[in-house]
């Protein structure tokens, strides 16, 4: 019991979920005992499994450069879906993207040449976002994989058989569970696809690109919605805080 419920698949969901799947395994452990399955001193145990307590945060950790190549590089040892995992991690912090723009990414608007992507975001907005060679060595290896067939959008599932399935695009929520799963494999803690995002604005904002250009990057009409990702003010004020000598 504990040691499922330790798996990163489980471990990775709010702590709602860990407890809804916990009082599931008891129930289920309850019955095996009536029908003589299960001891009773082992059915005792497994009641007296605490439920997980969620932790808040006043803000969230943004993932470092590091912490992406450690996800990307476990990404791809798992195969054709490592590979597209890794290409979706790749874009997602690489250009900074909402999952549903990853999803809704096609073909046609990935130029390899120019390094350019042509990305629809939201209000049916256009904006071209230009990438680096790393994550274009990331595209280009699904791209190699994933062909020509099937539908235009650039990421499709792949079957657990290793078929891909170019009928059709891949689900917003799937590229969130799987970001979720992975980041809490490689490094035990979960990231999400805005984090990504999040990611993205600080290592532009880091490298004192203005705000505006910033927020052309990340589609947003807004300049007062980019400012919430700028935590550079507040960071110094941290540091600077630190190296006060208060012992």
């Amino acid at each position: 019991m504990i040691e499922l419920m330790a798996m990163p698949a489980v471990r990775c969901r709010k702590p709602a979920s860990q407890n809804f799947t916990l009082r599931i395994l008891k129930g289920l452990c309850t019955e095996a005992y009536l029908n003589g399955l299960l001891a009773e001193n082992r059915l005792e145990a497994i009641r007296n499994i605490r439920n997980v307590r969620g932790i808040r945060q006043t803000s969230r950790t943004v993932p470092t450069m590091n912490d992406v190549s450690a996800i990307i590089a476990d990404c791809e040892k798992d195969g054709m879906i490592g590979i597209r995992d890794a290409a979706i991690f790749a874009v997602a912090v690489g250009c900074g993207l909402r999952r549903t723009e990853i999803v809704n990414l096609r073909t046609r608007d990935i130029d390899f040449e120019k390094h350019e992507l042509r990305i629809i975001g939201k209000g049916n907005k256009e904006r071209i976002i230009f990438f680096s060679e790393s994550v274009s060595s990331k595209l280009d290896a699904w791209d190699k994989l994933r062909g020509n067939d099937g539908s235009a959008y650039f990421f499709v599932p792949v079957h657990a058989s290793g078929r891909l399935l170019t009928c059709r695009r891949m689900n917003d929520e799937t590229v969130y569970q799987m970001m979720r799963r992975r980041s809490m494999e490689a490094l035990n803690r979960v990231v999400s696809p805005h984090d990504m995002r999040r990611s993205f604005a600080s290592t532009l904002l880091d490298a004192n690109v203005d705000l505006n250009t910033v927020r052309i990057a990340l589609g947003h009409s807004d300049i007062r919605t980019t400012q919430i990702y700028d935590r550079r003010d507040e960071i110094e004020r941290l540091k600077r805080i630190s190296a006060i000598a208060v012992v």
